[in-house]
This record gives C-alpha cells, sequence and structure tokens, in this order.
C-alpha cells in the first residue's frame, strides 16, 4: 500500500438507535489504554452498552505481545451487536483493534469518512461491520436515546479551517455527550476537538444541563485553547455530584501530556483522575 493518506472507503450507515433495548445509562467507563482513548458507556448494573473510540499506542497495558490479543479481548470486551464509534482515525483511538480480536467482528463500527493513515485504511478493512457517517450530517447532532431519556449524543464536526486541503482527523472528527435525563447532568467526550469547537456543548450548557464529567480533549493537550474554550467550561454549571476530569494518556508519553494547569484554574473543585495511576485498569464516572 502506498504511503500516502487514503480515504476510508466503507459505505455509509443507516442510522438505528443502538440503545433502544438500553433502559437507562449510568455513566461512562474510562479504560486504561496508554496514549489513545477507549470509553464505554454504561446501562443498568454497569455494563457496557455503547463503545467509543478502542486505542491505546505508547505505554500500552496489553502485553507482553503473545498475550495481547486475549488480553484486549478480556478487558476492552464488546458484546456482539454493541455500536463502537470513533472520535476519528488517529491510531492511538483504533490500535488496541489488533488483527484477532473479537472487537473486529463483534461490533458495529460507525466511524467518520476521513483521509488518513495507510494503516487505519488498512485496519478498517479487517472490520466485518463497519460504515462511516453519512456526509450530510456533517454538523448536525444526532442523540441514541434509551428507554428513560437518558441519551448518547454525536456530532461530526466541520473542519475548523473552512476549505483547507490537507485533512486533519483531529479537526474533522466526532465529539459526543452522555446525558441523564432525570437530573439534567452531563459527561463531555470530545475526542481530540476543543470543547468549544462542539456547536452542541454550547447548546447542552443553554439547556440547563449540569457538568458531570469531561474527558480532557486531546489526552490533555494544551493545543487550541481559546478564550471561548475556557468561557464554556467557566460558565458551566456544576452538578449536585461534583465533577470529574479524566486524563486518558501514556505514561510515559512523547507528547508531555497531559497539562492540567487551564483545567484546575477553570474546574478548581473537580476530582483530577489519571488514567495511568488507576489499579482496576478502568475509572467509571457515574450520574
Amino acid at each position: 500500500m502506498s504511503k500516502e493518506r487514503k480515504a476510508i472507503g466503507a459505505l455509509d450507515a443507516v442510522l438505528n438507535n443502538p440503545l433502544e433495548d438500553v433502559q437507562s445509562l449510568e455513566g461512562v467507563r474510562v479504560h486504561h489504554v496508554g496514549q489513545g482513548d477507549a470509553s464505554s458507556v454504561l446501562g443498568a448494573g454497569k455494563q457496557p452498552v455503547f463503545h467509543i473510540d478502542y486505542g491505546g499506542r505508547q505505554s500500552n497495558p496489553f502485553k507482553p505481545k503473545s498475550q495481547s490479543v486475549a488480553s484486549i479481548d478480556s478487558n476492552l470486551h464488546v458484546s456482539p451487536g454493541r455500536t463502537l464509534m470513533l472520535s476519528h482515525w488517529d491510531e492511538d483511538h483504533w490500535y488496541s483493534a489488533q488483527v484477532g480480536t473479537k472487537v473486529l467482528a463483534n461490533a458495529y463500527w460507525l466511524t467518520p469518512r476521513q483521509v488518513t493513515s495507510p494503516r487505519a485504511v488498512a485496519r478498517s478493512t479487517k472490520v466485518e461491520t463497519i460504515r462511516c457517517i453519512p456526509e450530510w450530517l456533517v454538523g448536525m447532532t444526532v442523540k441514541f436515546e434509551a428507554a428513560n431519556g437518558d441519551a448518547v449524543w454525536f456530532e461530526k464536526l466541520k473542519s475548523f479551517v473552512p476549505g483547507a486541503i490537507a485533512e486533519d482527523c483531529n479537526e474533522t472528527g466526532v465529539a459526543f455527550s452522555i446525558t441523564r435525563e432525570a437530573t439534567k447532568d452531563v459527561i463531555l467526550m470530545p475526542g481530540d476537538a476543543p470543547y468549544d469547537r462542539v456547536p452542541h456543548y454550547r447548546h447542552l450548557r443553554d439547556q440547563g444541563y449540569r457538568l458531570r464529567g469531561l474527558m480532557a480533549f486531546h489526552h490533555g493537550a494544551p493545543t487550541h485553547w481559546e478564550p471561548s474554550t475556557d468561557q464554556l467550561l467557566n460558565q458551566w454549571p456544576r452538578a449536585m455530584g461534583g465533577q470529574t476530569v479524566v486524563f486518558s494518556y501514556g505514561a510515559p508519553n512523547s507528547y508531555t501530556h497531559p497539562y492540567r494547569g487551564r483545567y484546575e484554574m477553570l474546574l478548581p473543585r473537580s476530582d483530577i483522575i489519571d488514567m495511568p495511576a488507576q489499579p482496576n485498569g478502568y475509572y467509571d464516572i457515574l450520574f
């Protein structure tokens, strides 16, 4: 395969509600995968019912390599037919989907159509059920609801720089939020996108949702911060159960992630969770 960047070639999806058999949502489980993201949305009894990213690169804990497939299947289990969405096609957001892992056959993959690396394109061809978010949904918000109104929201972002020739997956990815309807609490999962670049985050804040937790975007990198980023977080009402900020990164990593200063300044009473330090290999942000 050429080293030139290529486009993901999967067919467009016909969107169905992957939470139609789910009664309620209890929160989000963030898995320690090293440098990268992998999370599960939890239903009743903390059972994973929806998945976001399947990554991890530097400092990946699933070793030795001879045992990595079995370890990944065990620690990042996805039940047959459950939906896995990628925020974008950078390798640290899909790397744990190694050849031989059950997620390639078990999960229904719903991904952005992006220009990306040959390795990502090659791995996408190994997925038995993969579909792309239709381009007509770019800039729109989709809501997947459980029976009681709890929801997973996602939004395929427009390019930060309209008309840019070279696509940057960080800037054209998918951002997510998880909401509990009874308490109007929200957990933000922006992938690598700054919070203020996600229009539906502002909508949720304006609709009265209170901030329960958030993933630090781009693994806690200090890039892309603007005054509007600070303003969005600083003005967001705090949930009754408190706030949690989760940093998912590799320790060590070559990017000097994470950068905590802005979060500690803007959300000073939040619990700060570093994924490499979690003894169970995961952390649950619960409503």
